[in-house]
């Protein structure tokens, strides 16, 4: 059975995530956040994730690097936590993977990605974070020097993205390949192409 602190858990996050420009608001919903995991005894694998996603995404224009960095050691110490009770709670893997990606500690963020279990991903979120994955396991190779695994990555990234039929699922998806790989690569070229067919439609 949930505990009242359980679901307040929950909620009091989704409201946070959808605060932006109420400042006040969004410091009492942090110090409620902080107080409601406290008063759970046993986080299970979800709360933990809930408050990994809390430091993760905790910051605006202002926040210095030094306290992004804080944050994102924060949050690595929840999503750590949430897997070492439930080592397949995919999302975590996941953003232990955006989490070593941002502190640029490449082979980190490629063992979580690789960890991520593709077919939950696929089936219980949009389809654009599936293929991202993929770009982003070939950004983390390319930045190691691994660029023919990268390169791998990086064409599993274009065949699936031009499976795609949503222009929603589309415009995430690119950004690190033609980091990589420059603007006038063919695959750059072709999945830009196929974003516009998609936008006309």
């Amino acid at each position: 059975m949930k505990s009242k602190a359980s679901e307040d858990l929950v909620d009091l996050y989704q409201k946070f995530s959808q605060t932006f420009d109420d400042y006040s608001l969004k410091s009492t919903l942090r110090q409620n956040i902080l107080k409601t995991y406290n008063e759970i005894k046993e986080p299970n694998p979800k709360q933990n994730y809930v408050m990994g996603l809390f430091f993760y995404e905790d910051y605006n224009e202002n926040t210095s690097k030094d306290i992004l960095k804080e944050q994102t050691r924060k949050a690595i110490s929840f999503f750590e936590k949430s897997i070492s009770a439930d080592e397949n709670y995919y999302m975590s893997n996941l953003y232990l993977g955006h989490c070593y990606q941002d502190l640029q500690q490449y082979k980190k963020a490629i063992y979580y990605y690789l960890k991520v279990d593709q077919n939950k991903l696929q089936e219980e979120f949009p389809l654009w974070r599936f293929v991202l994955l993929f770009e982003l396991v070939g950004f983390c190779y390319w930045k190691i020097g691994k660029e023919d695994i990268g390169i791998k990555y990086f064409k599993k990234t274009h065949s699936e993205y031009l499976l795609l039929d949503d222009y929603l699922d589309l415009y995430p998806i690119g950004d690190y390949i033609e980091d990589c790989l420059g603007e006038n690569h063919s695959l750059f070229i072709e999945m830009k192409a196929y974003e516009k067919i998609k936008l006309n439609q």
